[in-house]
């Protein structure tokens, strides 16, 4: 594995060990000792690919974006009806979170509760990504009303922010509760709420 492949894949791990502690402690809680050990890596190594755990934090955000993207809004792109683009959305972020792979859900959740003050950078990144799923579910709304799919007595803006409040909630409160919330019953009452 040449030098450049190394410094990727090193990168690449600290970028994954960043996501997963994030998720799991937040972004104050963890600590540059926690992100070290957990990537096996020093903290020159650290250092060399980012300046700060917050500078980190970004670069997680970014491929958090990137992950939406990638395994929820081009695929939902994709699906002609509006309709079904809605449930595809719904049921989408349920199959991701039930896999125990995805943590973008809970990263966003505990991030966008930690840094509700300006914190530079990591609060803009953090709003911009909030604004980029309600904009998305509202474009997704606004579609499915056009079609006289769903209900046209609420504002389409209004139920995407429910929308994206009541899911990262749920994400947040199925992390603090003993016994597991299912995020499929909290779906589908979401879509009962949009149709007609």
């Amino acid at each position: 594995m040449g030098k450049r492949s190394q410094g990727e894949k090193t990168r690449e791990d600290i970028i994954q060990a960043g996501a997963r502690l994030f998720s799991v402690h937040g972004f104050f809680a963890t600590g540059l000792n926690d992100i070290l050990n957990d990537a096996s890596i020093s903290k020159g190594a650290f250092y060399h690919h980012f300046k700060s755990k917050e500078d980190l934090a970004v670069a997680v955000l970014d491929r958090l974006r990137e992950d939406y993207e990638l395994q929820v809004f081009q695929p939902a792109r994709q699906i002609a009806d509006p309709v079904e683009r809605l449930e595809f959305m719904f049921f989408r972020l349920v199959e991701l979170n039930e896999s125990g792979q995805w943590k973008n859900c809970l990263l966003l959740a505990r991030l966008s509760l930690e840094i509700a003050h300006p914190l530079g950078e990591l609060s803009e990144r953090v709003a911009e990504i909030v604004d980029t799923l309600i904009r998305f579910w509202e474009e997704l709304i606004q579609e499915a009303c056009n079609a006289a799919s769903v209900r046209d007595d609420l504002e389409p803006a209004s139920l995407a922010s429910l929308i994206h409040c009541t899911w990262l909630g749920a994400i947040t409160c199925r992390e603090l509760e003993s016994q597991h919330i299912p995020l499929n019953d909290i779906a589908g009452c979401l879509q009962d709420l949009i149709r007609c």
